[in-house]
């Protein structure tokens, strides 16, 4: 038989392939780098916008306005305007958010007159410290203030106290309690430091008022009490908290308090969180004989004294005082005869109530608040010695007077120095937002270890302060700190007195651009590709105008050729910055030119199901819309309307669109762009680019197209390789059981079981001098008698001729052949010469026989049909991970695939491990060739080709050695990988042959996706999956109220299910090997994430290897001789 010398696949011996390759690869990264680099450069290198000659909008500052020193202080308003504004403000919020303010938030006390003079307390020795007191904070949901204090202060805190619980009549099974827990300030706690324990607090206020009645129907009766026990044990658990603050208060009404049920209900929720670990505190007034402070602190794990509201909001307080120095030492001195100061916490208030002469109730102040008050109004902060309180008078310019008393750091620094002598266990400040910021150089310190000094600043605070009207934004002022001179009395280390020298200011925002009767409709989170066209015929068939604002300035350049001077920055939702910490991004866009654009008009379309869980629909669009644009109150009207165009499902947008556009103009209303509002014109707010940025636009709209490009085929590919996953394991696993079933009839037929033709089995060697006599030994030990064994030493430098000869020499079955060095498939062709079997077994010198094996193989030829048979090849050297991963592939992907094939006369390879072929078809085609690497998979495919079938018996089972480490097994997969590639390539005459059948349409295609063209591209897709990860983490980060992408959701859920069915594909085709150690099955996961990032080099490793047009060896890996046929027990 002659043998075929011809070239190895892809050999070019030129040259001339590699180099037209490397010169087109050069010149895409040229180009790419040159892309990426002009885009990096136009991102980094702030945008400069032109100048223009513009007539200043009235009372609208330009970029240039702002100096980095502090602005002049803007002309006040008057204190009347100033009031009713933050009142209209504070009740839009309110009313926003669905939340009920509470008129007062602490316990109410009866007003204790200070005396003339103050009494001599005495106080208990001075003791030595042994920990830090407890920091703690309430934390409220209803002032934007509180989550920017939380977020600038919370690694000061030991404990968070939010109000996120109430009490509510328990009616239809819908449980005792209203919980209300802020998504934004939890995410921030979690995410920021979630070791801080948060101890909600419950609360019996309802209808603007403490309800005492409702307090004793839920705590009156045992099982009322343990619905709300058991509730409240569900609440903590299912919410990891660290526990519960109970903050019943007694408002002194018609029904009286339930002390003694209170009692009870304490000692019974104790027992409840004692063996959870969680903690029960309780918030109770700091002077009421009422109370029976005793036995509430033995039955929770602290008392919170309220040491505040001395006078308070209401008409029988009086004017006066929150918390003077003389009433707090002494109250503290009474309270603390019967209580231990281990388990006790003093909550310490820093805020301000506003009397109005003539007025019954006072108006609560926060700090800011207070010394905005005086600031606008000139007047001058008193520190009153007897009560060591600061206060103010103002006049009102309607006559009425007003008296502000309130709390701020000094304060909170004598409570906190004259109660260090108890040794507290900790200090919890009424509440977080509300507070002198400069309170945090004293608040969490050790006992008696702050220092007078570090109150002289105060620090600005963090509110953002509006005037005008309108929805053109631009800041006005800069924040400034305060500064005050303090005096101490270095006796006892309190301070005596206080002088506010400087007022702190907070940013000033000037509101513009107000113009009743014109609207202007604004598109946010575009563009779309399904949303933003449809959007747009609406407004071209109605002639209406609107400006977008759609994500990434550089795509509005290279796409129209103009810049933009209109920003929008994200406000969690809010119509306008809140905090310090939201202003930041306006007055960023600010000093580079832009006008920031705010809105009064939103119907939330973005909100897709209501809080009522009804999905919302287009009839709530619009009725929001057209109620917020008609109002008629100058600090609620607006006129800029706030849609979106991308950013989710916007059909109901789209339905709501044109009845909005129908309704407004019914009522009299215009449209205009928001450039009409500011009074720009369009190349004032667009202002066309200028020659130099026309070069970076057209490079960023290249670079924008192909990143549009390739992300978009590359989630196609991702989405599409995990769907062709899915679907090739479904259609793999249905074709294994159905070649099981035929096996199974064939075995019960017998088929074959008297076919005994003679077999030739050939075993190529080449420095197998370690495993060859166990080879053969396996083969002499068949139990089918009608065989011989050639051995073909291919010039093998070691002793394995002499191992044959000395251990076979007496065999007649066993044959010796040795020959010059040339290749696997020429020693093949060489003993085939010799063989005289109908049948030839080609064989891997590392591979053992079992007993039945060759006569399995045998009786499948009694089909004349059967052109070559493939058998079950196992891993016999299962010594460490890396091989027990190879004998879990060789289970769940080579075998399973052969069996699957089978069933449709596709298989690819017979493996050199255990095979066997028809004598006269290796003589017709040729024999092996070895112009692949893949020698038994091209002769498959010849077979196949020639009409044969390619049959696969599981009974003919084959042990070979396998890699024992990842470089081994990178080099043998690269061999295997070069092979595959080169038989797809010389064969691809045969892909989608109708003649060729399933080889052509289903098994060929198979290989060329997903061994070679997926592990290509897996690379990519694992990094896109990796980033699709980090860009939601940094979502989450940056927007902690946002969830997750739907695009990752999607991706994770495709990913999930893969992963899933890809475990049941695995646990299938242990089902149909006999006696395999299911415990193998526990590496999978692991398994497939570690093959494929040897598959990512070894394919990229051979089309590489294949563009060069090298001529690639064999390779021989060192055997071991450590395959036993044990092993499948």
């Amino acid at each position: 038989m002659p043998y075929s010398a011809d070239s190895p696949v892809f050999y070019d011996p030129a040259g001339r392939r590699w180099r037209r390759v490397r010169r087109t690869w050069l010149a895409l990264a040229v180009l790419v780098t040159s892309l990426a680099a002009i885009s990096v450069i136009s991102i980094l290198v702030n945008p400069v916008l032109p100048k223009f000659n513009l007539k200043q909008i009235e009372g609208l500052p330009r970029a240039s306005d702002l100096k980095p020193e502090p602005a002049p202080a803007p002309t006040p308003q008057t204190v009347r305007e100033i009031k009713a504004r933050r009142a209209k403000e504070e009740l839009e919020q309110a009313l926003a958010k669905s939340k009920v303010v509470p008129s007062r938030r602490r316990s109410q006390l009866p007003v204790v007159p200070p005396p003339a003079e103050p009494p001599v307390v005495q106080m208990p020795a001075p003791g030595v410290p042994t920990t830090k007191p407890l920091s703690i904070a309430f934390y409220i949901n209803w002032d934007d203030s509180s989550y920017a204090s939380l977020k600038r202060n919370l690694n000061q805190l030991d404990w968070v106290v939010p109000e996120w619980v109430r009490l509510q009549d328990d009616k239809n099974d819908s449980g005792p309690l209203t919980l209300d827990v802020d998504a934004r300030g939890l995410d921030l706690i979690r995410q920021k430091r979630p070791q801080t324990p948060i101890i909600p607090l419950v609360q019996n206020f309802r209808n603007e008022q403490w309800d005492n009645a409702l307090l004793a129907r839920t705590i009156g009766d045992e099982p009322s009490r343990q619905r709300l026990i058991n509730a409240l044990v569900s609440f903590v658990g299912e919410n990891k908290f660290g526990g519960i603050c109970i903050d019943f208060e007694d408002e002194a009404k018609a029904v009286p308090f339930p002390q003694a049920d209170l009692l009870t209900f304490i000692q019974e929720l104790h027992a409840a969180f004692q063996p959870h670990g969680w903690t029960v505190t309780e918030s109770v007034p700091f002077s009421d004989d009422k109370w029976n402070y005793k036995e509430l602190a033995a039955a929770t794990d602290y008392l919170m004294l309220m040491a505040y509201d001395q006078h308070w909001s209401g008409k029988d307080s009086g004017v006066g005082s929150v918390a003077g120095q003389d009433w707090f030492d002494q109250l503290l001195s009474n309270r603390m005869r019967e209580l231990d100061p281990a388990k006790t916490i003093v909550c310490i208030g820093n805020y301000g109530y506003d009397w109005t002469q003539g007025v019954d109730e006072a108006k609560e102040v926060t700090f800011q608040e207070a010394v905005l008050s005086a600031s606008d109004s000139e007047a001058k902060v008193n520190f009153d010695p007897a009560t060591r309180n600061p206060y103010f008078r103002y006049e009102e310019e309607d006559g009425s007077h007003h008296t502000v008393w309130f709390l701020d750091a000094v304060t909170a620094y004598n409570q906190i120095r004259a109660a260090g002598p108890y040794n507290f266990a900790g200090y919890a400040l009424w509440r977080l937002g509300s507070e002198d910021p400069s309170i945090w150089s004293v608040f969490g310190s050790a006992h008696n270890a702050a220092s007078p000094d570090a109150l002289a600043k105060i620090v600005y605070g963090y509110d953002v302060d509006y005037e005008g009207i309108g929805e053109i934004l631009q800041v006005k002022t800069l924040p400034q700190e305060g500064t005050r001179e303090i005096k101490a009395d270095p006796s006892n280390g309190l301070i005596t007195s206080e002088d506010y020298k400087v007022m702190p200011s907070s940013y000033v925002v000037q509101r513009m651009g107000d113009h009743p009767g014109l609207i202007a409709l604004t598109f946010d989170d575009g563009p779309d590709p399904v949303w933003t066209p449809r959007i747009l015929d609406i407004l071209k068939q109605e002639n209406v105008p609107a400006t977008f604002f759609i994500i990434g300035e550089y795509l509005i350049e290279a796409v129209t050729g103009r810049s933009t001077i209109l920003f929008r920055p994200p406000f969690f939702g809010d119509a306008e910055a809140t905090s310090p910490d939201e202003i930041e991004p306006v007055l960023r866009a600010q000093e580079h030119g832009y006008y920031t654009v705010g809105l009064h008009i939103d119907p939330d379309d973005w909100k897709l199901v209501g809080d009522d869980g009804r999905p919302r629909t287009a009839d709530d669009f619009v009725k929001q819309t057209i109620d917020q644009a008609v109002e008629t109150n100058p600090d609620k009207r607006g006129e800029v309307v706030l849609l979106h165009d991308g950013g989710g499902d916007r059909s109901q947008t789209i339905a709501a669109l044109p009845r909005i556009i129908h309704e407004l103009r019914a009522r009299g209303y215009r449209f205009v762009t928001v450039s009409e509002l500011a009074g720009l014109t369009r190349d004032q707010a667009m202002p066309p680019l200028q020659p130099d940025q026309k070069f970076y636009a057209r490079a960023n709209a290249i670079s924008f197209f192909l990143l549009l490009t390739g992300g978009r085929v590359l989630n196609l590919l991702f989405l599409a390789g995990i769907l062709l996953g899915l679907g090739r394991l479904v259609v793999i696993g249905a074709l294994a059981f159905a070649q099981r079933i035929r096996a199974r009839r064939r075995e019960r037929l017998h088929a074959g079981e008297n076919y005994r033709p003679s077999v030739s089995i050939i075993v190529p060697a080449y420095n197998e001098e370690r495993v060859i006599v166990q080879t053969i030994e396996s083969l002499l030990e068949s139990d089918y008698e009608n065989f011989e064994v050639i051995v073909v030493d291919d010039g093998s430098p070691d002793r394995t001729s002499e191992v044959v000869h000395e251990h076979f020499k007496d065999e007649a079955r066993v044959r010796l052949f040795a020959k010059e060095n040339a290749g696997k498939a020429e020693a093949l062709n060489f003993g085939l010469r010799y063989a005289t079997g109908e049948i030839v077994v080609a064989l891997d010198a590392d591979t053992l026989f079992a007993p039945n094996t060759v006569a399995a193989l045998a009786r499948r030829f009694h089909d004349p049909e059967i052109g070559a048979v493939a058998g079950n090849a196992k891993v016999g050297n299962r010594i460490n991970v890396v091989t027990r991963w190879q004998a879990l592939e060789y289970i769940t992907s080579q075998n399973l695939d052969r069996r699957a094939f089978a069933s449709l006369n596709c298989i690819t390879v017979v493996p050199g491990a255990v095979g066997a072929w028809r004598r006269e078809l290796l003589e017709l085609t040729g024999g092996f060739t070895s112009d692949t690497l893949a020698e038994d998979q091209d002769l498959t495919i010849k077979v196949r080709r020639l009409g044969y079938k390619i049959g696969y018996e599981e009974e003919a089972v084959g042990w070979t050695e396998a890699p024992d480490s990842l470089r081994t097994l990178a080099r043998q997969r690269f061999r295997w990988a070069y092979g595959t590639l080169q038989c797809m390539w010389k064969h691809r005459g045969a892909l989608f042959r109708p003649r060729y059948g399933a080889l052509g349409s289903l098994s060929m295609p198979n290989v060329w996706i997903f061994q070679i063209l997926f592990p290509l591209i897996s690379p990519v897709m694992d990094l896109m999956l990796c980033w699709t990860l980090v860009w939601t983490l940094l979502e989450r980060i940056e927007h902690t109220a946002d969830t997750a992408s739907s695009n990752l959701r999607q991706v994770l859920f495709y990913y999930a299910l893969f992963l899933a069915v890809d475990w049941l594909s695995a646990a299938f085709a242990f089902l149909m090997e006999k006696r395999e150690q299911w415990r193998l099955l526990w590496w999978l996961l692991l398994q497939r994430f570690c093959y494929r990032q040897v598959m990512y080099y070894v394919m990229i490793k051979s089309v590489a290897t294949a563009i060069r047009g090298v001529v690639v060896g064999w390779g021989k890996l060192e055997r071991k001789a450590t395959v036993e046929i044990e092993a499948e027990g």
